[in-house]
């Protein structure tokens, strides 16, 4: 459980440097006036909860979910506890954010307002997509159900992914259309 918990902090760290980069701030501790910031924590300190046994993880799960009322009120981003995402979360004017149960998201992941990656919620049991690591998520895009989307892409404002996407590669559209890709 240890190294869990270190992993977790590993991750924070990660999430803390990303962020003090896009907020150009120079001290981590004004994040905690920046809005955006505050589902990231809630995130974190919800992985963190999992790891502990006894009181403490009882305390975590009674508190937390309300908590997440308050915040996901104020900021308007919803992620799912059973998401896994690697460290580095950027929510760049995140209001509208959604990250759905069972995603699996890579590390240095970016995300603008009203972008959403989640399964398609149909009844049919689909599973949830999978993103590689450096992907950009702009305004109002959705990605849905059970695709993967490589490393190094930009999923463009508006789109609606339906399909895989290779790596270093741009969509756009609807449904997306892969715009240029890159090499490797």
């Amino acid at each position: 459980m240890k190294n869990v918990r270190i992993d977790i902090l590993n991750k924070f760290k990660r999430d803390i440097r990303r962020n003090c980069d896009d907020a150009q701030v120079r001290y981590p501790f004004f994040l905690i006036l920046n809005l955006d910031f505050w589902p990231v924590i809630l995130f974190r300190l919800d992985e963190l909860a999992f790891s502990f046994t006894g009181p403490v993880k009882v305390i975590f799960r009674f508190v937390l979910p309300l908590i997440r009322v308050v915040i996901s009120g104020f900021s308007g981003v919803r992620i799912n506890s059973s998401a896994k995402i690697d460290g580095g979360l950027v929510l760049h004017r995140g209001v509208g954010v959604v990250i759905g149960g069972g995603v699996k998201i890579g590390s240095d992941c970016t995300f603008l307002s009203g972008a959403m990656v989640a399964h398609k919620g149909n009844g049919k049991g689909e599973k949830s997509p999978i993103v590689g690591d450096n992907v950009t998520f702009m305004s109002g895009c959705k990605v849905l159900g059970p695709i993967l989307i490589g490393s190094r892409v930009v999923v463009g404002a508006n789109a609606v992914v339906l399909k895989d996407l290779p790596c270093n590669s741009v969509a756009v559209g609807i449904p997306a259309k892969i715009l240029q890709k890159g090499h490797e």
